[in-house]
């Protein structure tokens, strides 16, 4: 409780700007604490474990402090797991991703007009994760890029089949290709800043005419 004062009392203090040479600097302070041994009994173990806590603080928006909690050890140790989990099935050839394709339909001759490509994940305990639950592990370990090409490549190709064929053929139904028919393909801001995303995902699609 007393170093959670001390953190509250130099943030009060922050609200007061700083001069200096004649300018007011705006300043915040995020602070955790970390309860010791509970949470740690080693210098390295206590700072790990504050910088988890800290994160928690800038996702909620910097200038606050925060108590290092179980539920916080708890989702700490999740998403490590879950990171492992992704990283494992990005290395084994995208082994449990898969895309669902929603049809969009003609109100005039139900004929199908587009499609939007749905990423889903299951997990090796066999339980379908919805992007929600997963991408943002995915954009922080930095495995956005390679799912993201994935999912263009595998989509991309989809819709030629599709449109090669006329028809997407789902179980005992057919559904008829509209000439104007498209994919929507969700993009991550991460793919989008990449180096050489656009002639990369040009020269995909003329490979597949």
């Amino acid at each position: 409780d007393q170093v959670r004062k001390q953190i509250e009392q130099f943030r009060v203090m922050s609200l007061e700007p700083i001069k200096c040479n004649d300018i007011n600097y705006q300043y915040t302070i995020s602070g955790s604490c970390i309860a010791y041994p509970e949470f740690g009994n080693t210098v390295d173990k206590l700072l790990q474990n504050g910088d988890v806590a800290l994160h928690k603080v800038k996702i909620r928006g910097k200038n606050k402090n925060i108590i290092f909690s179980q539920d916080m050890f708890d989702e700490n140790i999740n998403r490590l797991q879950l990171e492992m989990q992704l990283r494992n099935s990005v290395n084994n050839n995208m082994e449990g991703f898969l895309l669902y394709y929603h049809p969009l339909l003609s109100a005039t001759d139900n004929s199908c007009v587009g499609s939007e490509a749905l990423l889903r994940w299951t997990s090796p305990e066999g339980r379908v994760l919805s992007p929600g639950e997963f991408l943002p592990c995915l954009e922080s370990s930095g495995l956005m890029n390679k799912v993201g090409e994935w999912v263009l490549k595998t989509a991309s190709l989809q819709c030629k089949k599709w449109l090669d064929k006329g028809a997407i053929v789902a179980e005992d139904n057919e559904l008829i290709i509209n000439k104007k028919f498209s994919m929507s393909i969700n993009i991550s801001a991460h793919q989008l800043i990449e180096d050489y995303f656009e002639e990369n995902l040009l020269e995909h699609l003329k490979s597949i005419n």
